[in-house]
C-alpha cells in the first residue's frame, strides 16, 4: 500500500507502505516486472513520507521523522535516529505526518493532519496539527503555517515555492493546492489554533469537487522539455485518476488551473489506476504512481500497486495551460489549432462560480455567472488564443471549455478549471 515514493543517486526506487514498511525496489530496469523488493525497515506508524539523501533516508511516520543510516549497504540492523519530533498525535487515523521535500537551504517540510474535529482532545496531543512543520539536520523544529485540513500531498516548486495539497470539507469548500507562505494561515483552525477574525489565504488552485474528491499527492513534472514541464501532478484517489495544474504569479499572487491528465474507464491495461495517493517522476523522467485500494474510504481489501507511465511522442493535442491576461483569459494548446475556427467566439464557454462555506461538511455553488467571449485571436504560431471577456469576478472558479477546433485531430483535454485571484 504505498504512500510515498523516492530515488536514490543509484535510480532505486524507495517507498513507504501504509502497512509501516519500507521498501527497496531491487532493479533499474525499465522493463522489469515485478522486481524483487528489499525490506529496509518496518513497524512504522503509518509512514506517508520518505526522501534519500546522499546514502541515508529520512521517514516521515506519525510521531516522528528518523533518519536511516547508509540503508543501502547494512545488511539488516540499520542504524536510526529521530531529526524531528514533538508534535502531538493520537492513534486516530487522520493524523499523519506527511513529507517529505527538501528547498535550496536545507530545510525539510512535512504536514499533519488536523485535530479540528476531535473537541475533547488533551492539549498535549494537539501540538501542530493542522500545521505545515520545516526541520533540519541540527535539531531545530519549527511551525511554518497553520490551519491545514490533510495536506497529504507536499511539493517543491522553482524558487523555493512550497506548495500542498488539501482535502475538500469543512471550510475548504473545494480540494486546493495551497501555497504555503511562512506565518500565514489556511482556513481550517485546529483546537489549539486561535480562533480570530484575521485573513487567510486563498487556495492557489481550487480543484472542483465532486469531480475530484481526494487529492493528495503532488509532485512537479521536471525540466525536460515536455509541454507539462514544470506543472503540478495530483493523484485524485476516488475517481482513480490523475489531474495536473499550471499555477503563474500574477500581482504577486500565485493562481491557475487545473485539468485532467488522464482518463480512467478508457483501457483495461495497468494504466488503470487502483486508488491513487502518490506521485514521483524518476530521474529517467518516467512518472510513477502508487495506488492503495484500502478498507476505510473504498471498502477495499489493503492492497496497492506502483505503475509507471513513460512518455512518448503521443501526446494529444488539447489545453496546454490556462494563463490570466489583461483581456480575460490566454489558451495555450499543446500544438496549433484551426485558425478559422480559432477566432470564432462561439468556440468557447466560459461559466463561473465560487463556494461560502455555511457551517456544513459540503458547500454548494453559487454566484453562478457567464462572462461574454468579446473576440478570440490567435497567436502566429497557432499555438494560443487570447480571449477577450466581460464579466469576469475575482475570487471565483472559472470552467473554460474549448470546442472542435482542432486542426485535423481532436482535443482532449478541452476543460481547464481557473481559479482567478487577480
Amino acid at each position: 500500500m504505498p504512500t510515498a515514493l523516492t530515488w536514490t543517486p543509484q535510480k532505486q526506487l524507495v517507498f513507504t507502505s501504509l502497512k509501516g514498511h519500507v521498501y527497496q525496489v531491487e532493479t533499474t530496469s525499465a522493463n522489469a516486472p515485478n522486481p524483487p523488493l528489499k525490506l529496509i525497515a518496518e513497524g512504522l506508524s503509518a509512514p506517508f513520507g520518505v526522501l534519500a539523501i546522499d546514502r541515508d533516508l529520512l521517514v516521515a511516520h506519525k510521531p516522528e521523522v528518523i533518519r536511516i543510516h547508509q540503508f543501502a549497504d547494512a545488511p539488516l540492523m540499520r542504524p536510526q535516529q529521530v531529526v524531528a519530533s514533538g508534535w502531538g498525535f493520537t492513534d486516530d487515523y487522520h493524523d499523519w505526518t506527511c513529507g517529505i521535500v527538501r528547498d535550496s537551504k536545507d530545510w525539510f517540510y512535512i504536514g499533519l493532519g488536523s485535530d479540528y474535529s476531535h473537541k475533547n482532545r488533551p492539549q498535549g496531543e494537539s501540538r501542530w496539527r493542522g500545521n505545515i512543520l520545516r526541520f533540519d539536520l541540527l535539531d531545530r523544529v519549527e511551525p511554518v503555517a497553520t490551519g491545514l485540513r490533510y495536506p497529504t500531498g507536499l511539493a517543491m516548486l522553482p524558487g523555493d515555492r512550497l506548495v500542498t495539497s488539501d482535502q475538500q470539507g469543512v471550510q475548504n469548500c473545494f480540494n486546493e493546492i495551497d501555497f504555503i507562505q511562512l506565518g500565514r494561515r489556511y482556513g481550517v483552525p485546529a483546537q489549539r489554533d486561535p480562533r480570530d477574525d484575521g485573513p487567510t489565504e486563498k487556495a492557489a488552485v481550487q480543484i472542483p469537487h465532486p469531480w475530484t474528491r481526494s487529492v493528495n499527492g503532488l509532485a512537479v513534472w521536471p525540466d525536460n522539455g515536455h509541454p507539462f514541464a514544470g506543472q503540478i501532478i495530483g493523484a485524485e484517489y476516488n475517481g482513480r485518476f490523475l489531474i495536473r495544474a499550471s499555477v503563474e504569479e500574477v500581482d504577486g499572487v500565485l493562481q491557475g488551473a487545473v485539468y485532467p491528465l488522464n482518463r480512467p474507464g478508457q483501457s483495461h491495461g495497468p494504466e488503470e489506476l487502483l486508488g491513487p495517493m502518490c506521485v514521483g517522476f524518476s530521474p529517467d523522467g518516467e512518472l510513477f504512481v502508487g495506488s492503495i485500494h484500502d478498507s476505510g474510504w473504498l471498502g477495499g481489501l489493503n492492497t496497492g500497486d506502483i505503475v509507471r507511465f513513460t512518455p512518448n511522442d503521443k501526446l494529444p493535442n488539447g489545453i496546454q495551460r490556462i494563463r490570466a491576461s489583461a483581456t480575460g483569459f490566454s489558451i495555450d494548446f499543446v500544438r496549433p489549432v484551426d485558425r478559422a475556427k480559432a477566432v470564432d467566439t462561439t468556440c468557447f464557454k466560459i461559466s463561473g462560480y465560487t463556494r461560502v462555506w455555511q457551517g456544513n461538511y459540503a458547500t454548494p455553488d453559487s454566484g453562478l455567472h457567464s462572462p461574454a467571449v468579446t473576440a478570440a485571436e490567435l497567436s502566429a504560431d497557432g499555438k494560443t488564443v487570447n480571449l477577450s471577456l466581460n464579466g469576469l469576478k475575482t475570487g471565483h472558479v472559472y470552467d473554460v471549455t474549448v470546442g472542435d477546433i482542432g486542426a485535423g485531430e481532436a482535443l482532449w483535454p478541452t476543460v481547464g478549471h481557473y481559479t482567478l485571484h487577480r
